[in-house]
């Protein structure tokens, strides 16, 4: 299955996937396949079967990963280096979570030194609060 984020494709790891990769009809070390990480939330970790595909990118983490926040700039690279990315799980879940971010939370901060009203507050302040 390819999905589209805003500026990029990427496929994720499904049956008919699954069964060309058994098949021998696609080029393994042509892709990286991105696992979410069981230890960090919103980041996944990173594999291929090509041997040097840590060497050739620099957006992994040194421990293999990368995070909701370094994806694009991971595909592009991986892009750039002929690699196709592939999901093990659907991402979307996490991209929204990302766009929800933008969401207006509905409050005003107010300006320490004016006083007045700002609407311009960086995002984190703006983010949903969840409990886990």
């Amino acid at each position: 299955m390819t999905l589209t984020d805003s500026s990029h494709d990427f496929a994720v790891m499904d049956e008919e996937f699954v069964a060309a990769l058994q098949a021998g009809e696609l080029d393994l070390s042509a892709y990286l396949f991105l696992e979410p990480s069981e230890q960090i939330k919103r980041h996944w970790e990173v594999n291929s079967f090509d041997k040097r595909f840590r060497a050739r990118l620099d957006t992994l983490s040194r421990h293999g990963a990368v995070s909701l926040l370094g994806l694009p700039a991971l595909i592009e690279e991986a892009e750039s280096e002929g690699y196709e990315v592939v999901f093990t799980d659907d991402p979307t879940p996490e991209f929204e979570w990302l766009a929800r971010l933008e969401d207006d939370p509905g409050v005003t901060i107010p300006d320490i030194l004016t006083g007045k009203p700002r609407r311009d507050a960086p995002a984190f302040l703006r983010a949903p609060l969840h409990r886990h």
